[in-house]
């Protein structure tokens, strides 16, 4: 397999060693998912017609849990940056809860004429709490998205939300204005 990539494929296998040796954390589940997403690469440049060559391959030749667990939830909304050994996932707040992660981006969502963090700025103390049970729901979706990460918390709002919220976020939180 080396000599073959290294006699047809010399450039893309030098470009893959390089990536690999630039990956900080490196487990079994990285490993996997990086030369998954490399033999893909090159079956697509081999046929153009192999959406997966892993479908090509007989059923024994893989274990089944570790296929099962990679296509199904891992390798799905995820992008695994190589180089810095980064795995980010792109999920809903209930896809995520009950599991922790170093660091979330939460969006701001708009539902029924008003955002569900505009519906928690009375847990801050800025503004009346609404009596439909849809700020109770907003209330427990931002605990559960906003408790996820064990580093870092991104949270995006948009800036009529962030006004309105009259400067309750400025002492705790590091605010980047990127607005142009």
């Amino acid at each position: 397999m080396k000599k073959l990539l290294d006699d047809e494929y010399q450039d893309i296998y030098r470009q893959w060693i390089y990536e690999l040796s630039g990956v900080q954390n490196f487990d079994r589940e990285t490993a996997d998912c990086f030369i998954r997403q490399k033999i893909n690469e090159l079956s697509k440049i081999m046929t153009a017609q192999t959406e997966d060559i892993f479908t090509c391959l007989p059923e024994h030749f893989l274990d089944k849990d570790v296929v099962v667990s990679q296509t199904e939830k891992k390798e799905k909304n995820v992008f695994i940056d190589s180089i810095r050994g980064r795995r980010i996932e792109f999920d809903t707040i209930h896809g995520v809860k009950g599991e922790t992660h170093d660091a979330t981006l939460y969006l701001e969502t708009d539902r029924q004429g008003a955002s569900d963090l505009n519906r928690i700025l009375p847990y801050y103390g800025v503004g009346k709490l609404g009596k439909s049970n849809l700020f109770d729901y907003s209330r427990k979706l931002a605990y559960v998205g906003m408790s996820r990460p064990k580093k870092l918390l991104c949270v995006a709002m948009q800036a009529k939300t962030y006004e309105k919220s009259k400067g309750v976020f400025t002492d705790d939180w590091e605010i980047i204005d990127l607005r142009e």
